[in-house]
């Protein structure tokens, strides 16, 4: 069985959000959301095909 990696494509399937670009995103959102997510990193955000391929493996 082929690994995931093998499988997806950054910014084809999913998109990786790192400093400003995370914060640009968390800026944007409203404040029951942004709460949970300001803590964190980085943030994945997958494609639909990027979700349906996850699925699979």
């Amino acid at each position: 069985m082929p690994l995931l990696s093998d499988r997806v494509e950054e910014d084809k399937h999913f998109l990786k959000l790192k400093e400003n670009a995370l914060r640009a995103v968390q800026a944007g959102v409203p404040e029951d959301f942004r709460d949970p997510m300001k803590f964190t990193s980085r943030l994945i955000l997958w494609t639909e095909l990027g979700a349906a391929r996850h699925a699979k493996c």
